[in-house]
């Protein structure tokens, strides 16, 4: 369970499309607010993404200045596979979040090198802030220890935002 508390990097963009098949870019559309990327490079990865924004959900789902995005890559998998696992996803969350539940087939390899994947199996998280920034990134599964260190972060984030308002 790899983690960085501060890494102020700038990802590569996501290129996908949401589970409502509305065209999406991320993180630009999440622009201004604190945005969790989840990321699955498998079909373990993106079940067990899919528990952390269960968690994130709940924690989070009254925090206006707090967003976050499941995202699955599927550039490695042969294209006929994809609209299966499209349609899968769609048919698997719940209509109020597939705005939020991403697949795209572009940029596995450099997403890959950014978030240092080496467990496919896992689930990669990326921290942004408001700016688009990374300030936190961990890949595992969800659990007490790395949720707290999340929540740490994410309120680090909000501290921070509203200090910057003040001035």
């Amino acid at each position: 369970m790899g983690h960085s508390a501060t890494e102020r990097r700038t990802p590569p963009k996501i290129h996908g499309e949401t589970a409502n098949g509305t065209q999406i870019t991320l993180p630009d559309a999440s622009a201004g607010k604190i945005t969790l990327l989840l990321l699955g490079f498998s079909k373990q990865g993106g079940e067990q993404a899919g528990s952390w924004e269960r968690h994130a959900s709940e924690q989070f789902a009254h925090d206006s200045r707090f967003t976050a995005y499941t995202v699955a890559m599927l550039e490695d998998m042969p294209s006929m596979f994809r609209g299966i696992v499209r349609s899968s996803i769609r048919n698997g969350t719940p209509p109020a979040k597939r705005e939020h539940a991403v697949t795209t087939a572009t940029d596995e390899a450099a997403w890959k090198q950014f978030a240092d994947v080496s467990d496919a199996k896992l689930p990669y998280l990326i921290l942004l802030d408001a700016k688009g920034v990374v300030r936190w990134s961990a890949h595992g599964l969800w659990g007490e220890q790395l949720h707290q260190e999340l929540t740490a972060a994410v309120q680090s984030l909000e501290a921070e935002e509203q200090a910057s308002q003040k001035h």
